[in-house]
This record gives structure tokens, sequence and C-alpha cells, in this order.
């Protein structure tokens, strides 16, 4: 006789948010064993503990500093990003592309010197000044149990100038399914959603940080048709995109600072 093997059982949501909680549960006792190097991250992990979190650090303090692995990282660089440009900038892994980019975005803040974007210091940057710049960080995305279909409603309502039939057009021309989870999707599928979306709202200026990375050679083709493509529809768009492949950009860039 042929025992037919039983299909295992799918977890229930319920039982899924206990494995979830056990999971942190563990998490949060690894981390109270980790040895106080500084007095900061003592009250930080005891605050942690007991959920208070608003006033271990000063409002304008946004990071361990005295903790983290860049406590004696030190960037210093000039560039400048003119419309009609492709700037590239280039560099090994740890040098600076990704800092450089978040202090860009003011998602860090700068010790010293200043930073500008359509000649507004990025202080003064208003949400309207902020539709027209598209963003790819390696570390952004959606929820990867959405699908594109559920993202698009999100970003018509956040963006004034999206083109929504455009957007699906794209995506069926470059095979990114609607009704797929994005869970389901490949590095190279999720790559190109991204790009995708920072296109998709007229921006005037592209910020990538390293668009490219573990795509392969067709994959990282395609990514670099839409962003020569997004050039070509308006001569005064501008495109900062780090990289360290260095064939990645010299067939693109106009420009290419190295950090």
């Amino acid at each position: 006789a042929i025992r037919r093997k039983k299909k295992p059982r799918e977890e229930t949501l319920e039982e899924f948010r206990l494995r979830l909680k056990q999971e942190l549960q563990k998490v949060k006792a690894e981390l109270v064993e980790i040895p106080y190097e500084t007095d900061k991250v003592k009250l930080f992990l005891e605050n942690a503990k007991e959920g208070r979190m608003a006033d271990t650090f000063p409002k304008n303090q946004s990071k361990l500093c005295d903790w983290c692995e860049y406590k004696d990282f030190l960037l210093n660089c000039s560039l400048t990003v003119k419309p009609g440009k492709i700037v590239g900038l280039i560099g090994q892994n740890g040098a600076g592309k990704s800092t450089t980019f978040k202090a860009i975005l003011g998602l860090i803040k700068i010790s010293d010197g200043n930073i500008k974007i359509f000649d507004k210091d990025i202080a003064d940057i208003t949400n309207k000044d902020k539709e027209r710049i598209g963003v790819v960080l390696s570390d952004s995305g959606f929820s990867r149990y959405i699908t594109i279909k559920d993202v698009i409603p999100v970003l018509d309502a956040m963006y004034e100038q999206f083109d929504k039939q455009d957007f699906i057009n794209l995506c069926e021309r470059f095979r990114l399914p609607l009704n797929k989870k994005l869970s389901e999707f490949s590095t190279g599928m999720n790559a190109k959603l991204k790009c995708l979306i920072a296109v998709s709202h007229g921006a005037d200026l592209l910020i990538l940080d390293e668009p490219t990375a573990g795509l392969d050679v067709i994959a990282r083709d395609e990514m670099l048709s839409i962003l020569r493509e997004y050039m070509e529809e308006n001569e005064q768009r501008s495109i900062l995109v780090s990289s360290h492949i260095s064939s990645d950009l010299e067939g693109l860039c106009d420009e290419i600072y190295m950090i």
C-alpha cells in the first residue's frame, strides 16, 4: 500500500502572532545580556525593557553615537549634481556612499558643512519639494505581504504627479505581476519595482543607492534602461547614483566621484 504524506497544516494568524511574540522575547533576553559598554547603552536597554523610550536621549540626538559602529567614522566630501546630468558615486563597501545619501535626504544629521537641494537648504525643503525627489535606498520598501495593486493607491495618495496607468504599463513591460505578494518577488523584481516607483511621479531628481546590487546581467541592463528613458523624457532631470561596481556607471554617468 502507498501511503500519502499528509500536507503540512498551514500556520494560523494567531499561531504566527504567538510565535513572533516568543521570538521577540528571545531577542530581548539576548539583548539584555549584551555587555554595557557605555552608560548611554545601559540607559537605553533599561528604558527599552520598561517600555520607556521618549526621555532616553536628548531630542537632537538621533542615535547611540558612542556605541554605533561608525563612532570613529569621518566623511568629508563635496559634489554637485547639475540639471540634465547623471552623477555616479563609487566606492568600496563601507566607504560612506549610503551615509552620504542619508545625509542628503535629511535622514541623519551632519556635524559640519551644508547640503542644498533645488537651491534650498535641506532644513527648508517642503513636502512639495520632496515630491520632486525619487529615492531608492537599499533598506527601503513596502511590506512584503502586500501586492503592487495594494501599493498603487498609496502612491496615488502620496504623489500629486503619480501616473497610475503609466506605472501599471511599466510593471507589465518589466514582467512584474500586480497580484503577487512582494515576498514572492525575486531580488531583481524587487529592485525593478523600487526603481519604477522612484520614476513614477515625475521626479526632477533621482537618488539611487546601489540600485543594481545583487542583480544578474539581464536585470542590471533593464534597470539601466529605465534610468536612460527617465532622462530622455526631460532634459532638466538629474540622477545621483552609487555603486561599488564601476562597470555599472561607466556607460551611464556624465561624472563620477570616487569616495
